[in-house]
């Protein structure tokens, strides 16, 4: 008897040494590898299914657009305010890769910002603001090998100048509404005499994170109107906060004076978010010799860039 039980222990042990009991904390264990530039990852032996988390680079706001100029006898309208970058968040997808195989990664970079529009010079039958301004850069896409693409949010839109002399410049048009992703438009400037409008919110639906949009540059007086203000930027999905600035739009000017230029934008996005915009510049008041001067843009700012993380 004793003999059997001798046996049976013996047997149990060799299981046990077999066998080993798998710890929870093992069973969860995980490796993370993290890239913000660009760079190679090779495939570990026996690796075979891997998760990536990534987001390309976000979109440069958009830039104010430039005030018109006043006549001898009409105050001039202001440029409208720049719309924001469009924000890009991380989003995870499972590939199956082969192990020894090294797999390029590019990470996006952020879009780039953009010079706001040229003001008009001073014309005596009044004159319309430059149209020279660009729109914001798009992002760039963050790539692993040729399995995977997270693609870049597009570059914010310039805020119109006037169509016409005495027409107020629109303010920046939302980009796309990728990934349920719109940002807010930028704040049309104001008529002759008239304040500027505000720039509106971005509207991010699954977390609501955002900033408001910056305020409208006020008439001048019995002058030009105020340019529109940059629209307000949101937040990327990783939580990171637009640390920027949109600009406010220039105040028109009074009877006799030149509009004022747009804010500029100001700060850095991250984490995902998109550039910020520049306000309008505001419209040149009348003048009863020359005609005057409308306001420039306000600059805007960069996108942030994109990220990739490999997880098994």
């Amino acid at each position: 008897m004793k003999l059997f039980q001798s046996f049976i222990l013996s047997i149990l042990l060799a299981l046990a040494i077999s066998f080993p009991v798998t710890s929870r904390a093992s069973l969860y264990r995980q490796t993370k590898t993290v890239f913000t530039t660009n760079g190679s990852w090779t495939a570990p032996g026996g690796i075979v299914n891997v998760t990536l988390c990534g987001r390309g680079g976000s979109g440069g706001g958009g830039p104010g657009g430039g005030g018109n100029g006043g006549s001898t006898t009409t105050a001039a309208a202001g440029g409208g305010g720049g719309s924001g970058g469009q924000s890009v968040y991380t989003i995870c997808i499972p590939v199956t890769v082969v192990p020894g195989t090294a797999y390029t990664i590019t990470i996006g970079a952020g879009g780039l910002a953009a010079n706001g529009g040229a003001g008009a010079t001073g014309n005596a039958s009044g004159s319309v603001g430059s149209t020279a301004g660009m729109n914001g850069g798009t992002g760039g896409d963050t790539t692993f090998g040729s399995l995977m693409t997270f693609k870049g949010g597009l570059g914010g839109i310039q805020g119109g100048v006037g169509a016409a002399f005495g027409t107020a410049g629109a303010g920046g048009a939302i980009s796309n509404t990728w990934q349920d992703f719109p940002d807010g438009t930028g704040g049309a400037g104001g008529a002759a005499n008239v304040n500027g409008s505000n720039g509106t919110l971005g509207v991010y639906s699954y977390y609501q994170i955002r900033t408001t949009g910056s305020s409208g540059g006020t008439a001048g007086g019995t002058g030009g109107g105020g340019g529109g203000g940059g629209s307000g930027g949101i937040a990327g999905a990783d939580f990171g906060a637009t640390q920027c600035t949109s600009g406010a739009g220039g105040n028109g000017g009074a009877s006799g004076s030149g509009g004022s230029n747009g804010a500029n934008a100001t700060g850095t996005s991250t984490n995902g978010a998109g550039g910020c915009p520049g306000g309008g510049g505001g419209g040149g008041g009348l003048q009863l010799t020359t005609g005057s001067t409308g306001g420039n843009g306000g600059n805007s700012t960069a996108g942030s860039n994109g990220q990739l993380t490999i997880i098994y």
